[in-house]
């Protein structure tokens, strides 16, 4: 609680946004913003589709508008599908996870 100040002073001017990730960048692209993308993973997909299916997301729809957009982003996306991402820089990064569902 004691660091909430600077915190709240280092978030000034951040927006937090859960709208489709083209409409983001439609709407807020620019030379000085960092997108943050945590898309859903063909894993966690129901078998009909549900919400957030391959209807609704296509990574290969994704990767030529990362290529053009003006800002950065940052986005985290399962190991089995790196190969899309060729020419991108990326890391991998070991976490443990908890199979929250």
């Amino acid at each position: 609680m004691d660091r909430l100040p600077e915190i709240q002073e280092r978030l000034k001017g951040v927006r937090l946004l859960s709208w489709d990730w083209k409409d983001v960048i439609k709407d807020v692209d620019s030379k000085d913003t960092f997108f943050y993308f945590d898309p859903p993973y063909p894993i966690h997909w129901p078998k009909e589709g549900g919400k957030f299916g391959p209807k609704f997301f296509k990574e290969e729809e994704m990767i030529p508008t990362l290529k053009s957009i003006k800002g950065k982003f940052l986005l985290s996306y399962e190991l089995e599908k790196a190969d899309l991402f060729k020419g991108f820089k990326t890391y991998r990064v070991k976490t443990l996870w908890t199979g929250m569902r």
